[in-house]
């Protein structure tokens, strides 16, 4: 999951395709990579049934949006483009019970 995480420590802005999908050594393989922009720790957290009490290998649907930063291979495959929104993910609980990856977005269309 950490390949999929920015941090908050920076602005949103201040994150970069190009920068993001060099030094996280994303997949190449797939039509675009995602990062969630929030807290590790309520990333962390999804996965959290009661007080320590987790769940395992299961699929969730977070209940608040994420801010989103996906990127896609422009016609060159040298560089990438970028878009940013919010949406809705799924995440993967893993059998330790934490985040293991994301599953599916459903991207919101929010009009400025």
């Amino acid at each position: 999951m950490k390949q999929h995480y920015l941090s908050t420590s920076w602005k949103f802005s201040d994150y970069k395709c190009n920068d993001l999908m060099r030094e996280r050594e994303a997949p190449q393989d797939r039509n675009y990579h995602i990062f969630v922009y929030n807290s590790w720790h309520k990333i962390e957290h999804i996965c959290l049934r009661k007080c320590r009490d987790h769940y395992r290998n299961v699929y969730i649907w977070a209940q608040h949006p994420f801010k989103i930063l996906q990127c896609y291979q422009a016609g060159n495959q040298k560089s990438y483009r970028e878009h940013s929104g919010y949406s809705y993910i799924e995440f993967h609980c893993g059998m330790n019970g934490y985040v293991s990856g994301i599953e599916d977005i459903q991207l919101l269309d929010i009009k400025k």
